[in-house]
C-alpha cells in the first residue's frame, strides 16, 4: 500500500543522497536520474531540477525529490505513447500536443504547488 511506495522511494532517496545531508543536490539528482535509464541533457536536468529547487540552495527535499521523479516519469509515459516505433522522435498535432501539454502542466502544477512535508 501507501506505506510501502513511500518506502520504497525513501529508500531510493537515501541510495542518492551520497553526503547523508536530507537533501538530493544537482549532482546527486543528475545521478539518480542516470541509474533510472535517462540520458537527458545537462539543460534539461537542470530545468527539472530548479524547478523543484525552490528556495535554490542546491537541495531538494524528499518530498520534491519524489515530485521529479514521478513527473518525469508521467512525461515520459506521454512521450511514449506517441512515439511508435521508438526512435525517440514523435510527430503530434497541434492539438495532439495541446492536449498532452495541458495534462502535464495540470499535474506538475498541482504537484510543484504541494510539499507535504512528509520527512
Amino acid at each position: 500500500g501507501l506505506w510501502g511506495f513511500l518506502s520504497a522511494w525513501r529508500g531510493l532517496f537515501d541510495r542518492f543522497d551520497a553526503d547523508h545531508s536530507g537533501s538530493i543536490s544537482y549532482q546527486e539528482f543528475n545521478e539518480a536520474l542516470v541509474a533510472f535509464g535517462y540520458r537527458l541533457s545537462p539543460q534539461f536536468i537542470t530545468l527539472l531540477y530548479r524547478t523543484y529547487d525552490r528556495r535554490g540552495d542546491n537541495a531538494i527535499s524528499f518530498d520534491l525529490f519524489v515530485q521529479a521523479c514521478i513527473s518525469l516519469k508521467r512525461m515520459t509515459d506521454v512521450f511514449k505513447k506517441y512515439d511508435e516505433d521508438r526512435d525517440g522522435y514523435i510527430t503530434l498535432s497541434f492539438e495532439e500536443f495541446l492536449t498532452g501539454a495541458q495534462a502535464l502542466f495540470l499535474f506538475n502544477s498541482i504537484s510543484a504547488d504541494t510539499d507535504t512535508g512528509l520527512y
